[in-house]
């Protein structure tokens, strides 16, 4: 069974029955969903909050993962490891175990906890994990962790996942220069468009054209000191949705499943959903149901 719940300001999170009891109880659910956002624009960071690379406890107790996200992506890992484990020995494949912790001496939190993500600090070398015997993998230079039926991994509160295999630097290498490739490619024929979005996607997988409809107006409106963070916070949130609701980032005829792409167009652009459908190439039908 699901259930809703609606906050004071107006948030909408989808929970399952074994996530309610957590809501009653105040406990650590068992399988959480990450709250699907309900704002019109994604929120821009404060460029006077910094964060330093090497994070006490007393910052994490209350840290977000926007702020989170300021790190190097070589720094995060440990963080939320315990024992805390080093992003460099797992990319070279001698450390192959890691347990997950959100709770710094004794402070659990919960909004860093619902929103950081496995892609967000495991190293590109890791292309497979293994977790209570099931396999999630990713394909591309990097993307969240997904089972065979499309179900993303979750990192949770005492977490523990193996990695079978890492990539070895040939295949890395060989990975760089098919995004390379893919990247020129669109540039060359969309001599417009802004490159660091269609990197990043191209990294992750996802179809750049989709990228720029629904980053784009939130990316360009966003301080230059923050295009990064929020960039990488919406396509990870492309790939929770796609993981909510186990739907295929598989093209067919030069496209997403259309819905998928109405599921992501009213996530980010509200009042432009329709126009954007359109503009992507969905028939007034499929917009229409």
């Amino acid at each position: 069974m699901k259930y809703i719940k609606f906050d004071l300001f107006l948030n909408t999170y989808f929970f399952s029955e074994t996530e309610s009891l957590f809501w009653k109880a105040k406990t650590t659910p068992e399988e959480p969903k990450e709250p699907l956002p309900s704002e019109k624009k994604w929120p821009v960071i404060s460029e006077s909050k910094s964060v330093r690379q090497e994070l006490s406890n007393d910052v994490l107790k209350t840290i977000t993962n926007k702020e989170f996200l300021k790190l190097s992506t070589e720094k995060r890992l440990s963080h939320i490891t315990s024992p805390k484990v080093d992003f460099t020995q797992v990319a070279s494949g001698e450390v192959k175990q890691m347990n997950f912790t959100f709770t710094f001496d004794w402070v659990f939190n919960k909004e860093f906890y619902l929103k950081t993500t496995a892609w967000q600090v495991l190293p590109p070398e890791v292309n497979e994990v293994s977790l209570w015997g099931e396999i999630y993998s990713r394909k591309w230079f990097g993307w969240e962790f997904f089972s065979a039926n499309n179900k993303r991994l979750i990192v949770q509160e005492g977490t523990k996942i193996e990695i079978p295999k890492t990539r070895t630097k040939e295949e890395m290498q060989a990975l760089q220069a098919q995004n390379d490739l893919a990247v020129n490619d669109f540039m060359k024929q969309n001599p417009d468009a802004n490159k660091e979005i269609i990197s990043e996607s191209v990294k992750r997988g996802i179809d750049p054209k989709f990228a720029l409809l629904i980053c784009k107006d939130t990316y360009l409106e966003t301080a230059d000191a923050d295009k990064k963070v929020v960039l990488e916070e919406m396509l990870t949130q492309c790939e929770r949705v796609r993981g909510y609701y186990e739907l295929s980032f598989e093209l067919k005829d030069g496209k997403y499943d259309p819905k998928l792409v109405l599921i992501m167009l009213n996530q980010f652009n509200k009042d432009t959903w329709k126009q954007k459908a359109s503009e992507y190439g969905l028939a007034e039908n499929d917009i229409k149901d």
